[in-house]
């Protein structure tokens, strides 16, 4: 896809438009997030959802990243790969920290398609 044909088919609220990116804000299962769309020579090269909504209980961040998964799911299909990605370990193995790690930055999935 091109920008244009981004820019005509996503039903968000567009937030940004500069340069090789597309921000928009959209709200999925009573949570905010900010979709960003990446180009390059107007081909769309990436997109991701960075979750807006803070938590005081830590393992929430795990829920949603479980309900995020079936959404992308029920969109787009089964048809993709995940990984979970640590840039820092310290809580690598602390189950009880999980939510923790992922609040922090240390922890986030990247789900893309095969």
């Amino acid at each position: 896809m091109n920008r244009e044909e981004v820019k005509n088919n996503e039903e968000a609220d567009l937030f940004s438009n500069k340069d090789e990116f597309l921000y928009y804000t959209t709200g999925l299962n009573n949570y905010f997030f900010l979709l960003e769309y990446l180009f390059y020579d107007d081909k769309l090269i990436r997109s991701k959802y960075l979750l807006l909504d803070k938590f005081v209980i830590e393992n929430k961040y795990i829920d949603v990243l479980f309900e995020f998964e079936k959404i992308m799911i029920k969109q787009y299909g089964d048809n993709y790969e995940k990984d979970i990605v640590w840039t820092n370990d310290v809580y690598k193995g602390q189950q009880v920290n999980i939510g923790k790690a992922v609040m922090l930055g240390y922890l986030y999935g990247t789900f893309y398609k095969k």
